[in-house]
């Protein structure tokens, strides 16, 4: 035979095959349903249309295996390479949707295909994420001095020791404190001797310049207690005694004795431990979700079997880059003494219900990265890729659907062929471009003898063909 005999007999060859697989792929182009631009009513015609015609009343094309593949294309029954019994391929119905495949009861069956219902419910959702315990900076108070002097005795100098408030912190030598003090205590006889001798004139002159003095001395920070004791004695003291402001515990100290410090520069803190913040780390698509108010409960690791509860208070402004998380903060009161900074817990927040929204099993979704598919059973064998937009998801397992299916539809949840399927529909759609029209209308026209023939004999070359198939379309114009 010549070569240019064997073009035709290679096209019937390719388009056979071509018609073979496009009855698996999406017809008309292998494009996915889109409802939302799909007229009303379409889902509703291709699900009564000549679809439901029995099988015995309709054309088989060929026999094949599913499981092998392309391979296993037979003219007539039989059994496949792996034992699996041959399982004929009907032409068509005239009313099937536009990227729908039929999947034969049996492969059906054999394969495992589920589907669950797309239902209408209320939307919630209990997100559980890891969460620190952190000093409330509010109960944070810093010792700072207000002017210059050398320390001489220290009663607290070690990190994490528990002081109470007014208990003693250092004592401080500082000249321009004790010059204050003398001026003070003068200004105190000057008045007294005044309200004896002189006139009332005077006298209130000499209170009112006594009054301000004090005054001086405690926004130098000496404590109230001391100017009553210098005025009681009548005698300066050289080394001041500062107390602490707040009852915690000390950190960060950095004192020394007989070491000289400077005004505005911070000794210590004194950190009040009776009130802890509790910070959960939600991921940004959670964040949906979360709500201030929202109810918050905590399970220290360091106590288990214990859980705390309190509410949503404060969510940062600002995303961890790095974690791709956000701060969601709670207080906890610790009166006990029994948490520390630094510890964790387990975090379970109750967000609140936002609306009724479309359920659907989240194992439905398939993800391809730039859209989500699912594929919707309309019955008698017949399923079809659509395209959908996904909301936050819910518990259970269930995510909502914005846009795409309505309540009361089937889509299917397991099923390896149909999963397999959709993977191989965005590999076909540039190389079977062209309406399946054009196949449709090359097997109508020729021999229904010759076909499954001229199939079955290049059933073992189809895998090396069928990419070529554009490239040989092209050559035969």
């Amino acid at each position: 035979m010549k070569k240019t005999d064997l073009w035709p007999a290679a096209s019937l060859v390719l388009v056979a095959v071509g018609y073979g697989i496009g009855i698996l792929f999406p017809l008309k182009g292998g494009t996915y349903v889109n409802r939302e631009s799909a007229k009303p009513g379409a889902v509703t015609a291709a699900a009564t249309t000549k679809s439901s015609t029995t099988n015995h009343k309709r054309k088989i094309l060929y026999w094949w295996d599913p499981m092998i593949g392309p391979s296993s294309i037979s003219s007539k029954p039989g059994i496949s390479a792996m034992g699996m019994k041959l399982v004929p391929v009907y032409a068509p119905a005239g009313g099937m949707q536009s990227g729908g495949v039929i999947i034969n009861p049996i492969i059906r069956q054999d394969m495992g295909v589920q589907t669950a219902t797309a239902i209408l419910a209320p939307l919630r959702e209990r997100i559980r994420t890891v969460g620190y315990f952190r000093r409330a900076t509010p109960q944070v108070a810093d010792v700072v001095l207000r002017v210059d002097g050398y320390l001489g005795r220290l009663f607290v100098a070690t990190n994490g020791q528990t002081v109470t408030r007014g208990e003693k912190l250092f004592t401080l030598y500082s000249p321009k404190l004790v010059l204050a003090e003398k001026e003070m205590l003068a200004a105190f006889q000057a008045w007294k001797s005044a309200r004896k001798h002189a006139g009332s004139l005077t006298a209130s002159t000499q209170k009112q310049l006594f009054h301000s003095l004090v005054k001086r001395l405690i926004y130098l920070g000496v404590p109230t207690r001391d100017i009553r004791r210098m005025v009681s004695d009548g005698q300066a003291e050289t080394y001041l005694t500062f107390y602490s402001p707040a009852s915690g515990v000390a950190e960060q100290i950095r004192l020394r004795q007989k070491s000289a410090v400077r005004r505005g520069e911070a000794l210590m803190k004194i950190v009040n431990l009776s009130s802890l913040w509790i910070d959960a780390h939600v991921y940004d698509q959670q964040m949906a979700w979360v709500a201030s108010g929202d109810r918050m409960a905590v399970y220290p690791d360091s106590e288990p079997g214990s859980e705390l509860h309190t509410q949503v208070n404060f969510i940062a402004p600002i995303a961890n880059p790095a974690s791709h998380t956000v701060v969601v903060r709670g207080n906890i009161f610790n009166t006990a003494g029994r948490l520390r900074p630094g510890m964790t817990a387990v975090v379970d927040i109750t967000t609140r219900v936002k609306k009724k929204a479309i359920l659907i099993p989240r194992d439905a979704v398939i993800e391809s990265g730039t859209r989500d598919i699912v594929f919707v059973a309309e019955g008698h064998g017949h399923f079809y890729p659509v395209r959908i937009r996904v909301g936050p998801d819910s518990k259970d397992g269930m995510v909502s659907v914005l846009s795409g299916i309505g309540p009361g539809e089937r889509v299917v949840t397991s099923g390896e062929f149909l999963i397999d399927v959709e993977s191989q529909l965005r590999s076909a759609l540039t190389a079977f471009d062209e309406p399946a029209t054009v196949h449709h209308r090359a097997v109508t026209h020729a021999n229904h003898h010759e076909i499954p023939d001229a199939v079955k004999d290049a059933a073992k070359g189809s895998r090396r063909l069928i990419p070529q198939q554009p490239a040989v379309k092209a050559e035969g114009r």
